[in-house]
């Protein structure tokens, strides 16, 4: 089922939200689902370590407003291949 026009969030955008407890969160959209209301971010890492990121997985319902920073418009690049047997 594809999202009504206006109502997704494209991946590689950034956006800022607030939620419901006043917090301020701002990230890379890494993943976006329509049906479930649920915003993935990159953050960079709370640990402060250069080669890590933090992922925030964000419930909409609970955001009282969503700024989109910068809209990317292109195809995001493939996808790394993975080690499957590690």
């Amino acid at each position: 089922m594809a999202a009504p026009p206006g109502e997704y969030f494209s991946v590689g955008s950034q956006v800022s939200c607030r939620t419901c407890q006043e917090q301020r969160l701002q990230g890379e959209v890494v993943a976006f689902d329509y049906q479930s209301k649920m915003l993935a971010l990159k953050c960079p890492s709370s640990s402060g370590k250069p080669n890590h990121a933090d992922i925030l997985l964000i419930n909409l319902q609970y955001v009282s407003e969503v700024e989109i920073i910068n809209d990317r418009t292109e195809t995001p690049p493939p996808l790394a291949s993975l080690n499957v047997s590690k």
